[in-house]
């Protein structure tokens, strides 16, 4: 018993200082990916977000992370969950790598990334992937109003008449309304504007 007793303050001291060290040997660990990246995608999610965000380019991690990866798919779905637990700044760099792999990634990831993506180009890469994968995971609203976006963008009527004529088919009544107000932000005045005002005023009474 007094052995125990006198340990005992030694015991507690030692948990302590490891308790205390925790955090800054945690921190030297999460610093040392520039050097070994390859290392980088067998973190949880946080963890790559950290890692990410205490490097001089996040982008550049993440892309050689990406390069040297064994499974490029596992690898390319690490980075785009690590995207949604992320910062404005390393979602954007996570986003700016996984453009080519956005066809690789599900139907959320990839609307998920078109709202970080660095330029217009990328967004609409990850629109169009999205469409594509929205409607192959049985959700044709959100399908719809991806490619909507992307006609929008690109001012693209008859791209927007496709997305409008897929929501009506699939009953979903809230993606046809958002698919309207987008078409009516492009069209002029004229007879395709006045059946868009008519559209909409039914949908609104749906």
């Amino acid at each position: 018993s007094t052995q125990r007793d006198t340990l005992f303050p030694y015991t507690t001291l030692f948990r302590s200082a490891a308790a205390a060290l925790a955090p800054r040997i945690e921190e030297l660990e999460l610093g040392r990916f520039e050097d070994q990246p390859e290392r980088l995608l067998t973190l949880p999610p946080d963890k790559i977000v950290r890692a990410l965000a205490k490097a001089e380019d996040a982008a550049a991690l993440a892309r050689e992370a990406r390069a040297q990866a064994d499974d490029e798919v596992a690898a390319a779905r690490a980075l785009a969950t690590a995207a949604g637990d992320a910062d404005e700044t390393v979602a954007g760099a996570i986003a700016d790598v996984l453009v080519r792999d956005a066809e690789r990634l599900d139907g959320d990831a990839s609307r998920r990334l078109a709202d970080l993506a660095p330029d217009a180009e990328a967004r609409l890469a990850y629109l169009r992937a999205a469409s594509r994968r929205l409607k192959e995971e049985g959700r044709p609203g959100e399908a719809a109003l991806a490619l909507a976006e992307v006609g929008a963008a690109k001012r693209d009527t008859a791209m927007l008449r496709a997305a409008l004529t897929a929501a009506e088919r699939a009953g979903e009544v809230e993606a046809a309304r958002r698919i309207v107000a987008l078409a009516l932000e492009v069209v002029g005045d004229g007879p395709a504007r006045s059946a868009l005002v008519a559209m909409r005023d039914r949908l609104a009474g749906s």
